[in-house]
């Protein structure tokens, strides 16, 4: 089934009743020690979260797209190695539930350059995935940490893109302008 692209012009935030929707593995869950016999080094790779990023360099898999909020609770060593491999992060501000413009725009150029990128997330990353899914070439991996359950790693397909768009096309729209809002609603 061919899937639709999303064009993104105001923030999306994921409405309560989905939350549960979202708990839920789109791929297969996997630990740190499972990475070898999923990828290979050619593999194009996006991640999500400090400690997904940091497994998979620690374990030789660069991401192509790195997107991290640097959470305070992380230890020392996890943000040095996301800092040696993505030493001028893009900067962007996203709120917990939702997914900014500014985000959406920062993950579509990054995937447009084809250059390795960090994002840098001033806020959560948490929705992260559901852009970069919806826009990445099929094939690719998207993984993304599943916290207290491992990680979750995700081939891009049209099948896949086609729940992405839907869940997309059901987070709530707000203007540019109420971005700010976005929290406080939540």
């Amino acid at each position: 089934m061919p899937y639709k692209s999303i064009k993104v012009s105001s923030a999306l935030v994921l409405p309560r009743r989905m939350r549960k929707k979202l708990r839920s593995s789109y791929g297969i869950t996997i630990n740190s020690q499972e990475l070898p016999a999923k990828l290979s080094a050619s593999d194009t790779i996006y991640s999500i979260g400090d400690v997904t990023t940091a497994n998979l360099l620690r374990a030789g898999y660069i991401p192509k797209i790195a997107v991290f909020d640097y959470s305070t609770e992380r230890k020392r060593k996890v943000l040095r190695i996301i800092n040696k491999n993505y030493p001028n992060p893009i900067k962007v501000k996203n709120a917990s539930g939702g997914i900014s413009v500014e985000l959406w725009n920062a993950l579509r150029s990054a995937l447009r350059s084809g250059k390795r990128v960090g994002i840098r997330v001033y806020g959560e990353e948490d929705l992260a995935a559901l852009p970069i899914i919806q826009m990445c070439r099929n094939g690719s991996f998207v993984i993304y940490g599943l916290r207290g359950i491992g990680m979750d790693l995700i081939k891009a397909n049209s099948k896949v893109k086609a729940k992405i768009y839907g869940i997309l096309s059901e987070m709530q729209r707000y203007s540019t302008k109420r971005e700010k809002d976005i929290k406080r609603k939540r």
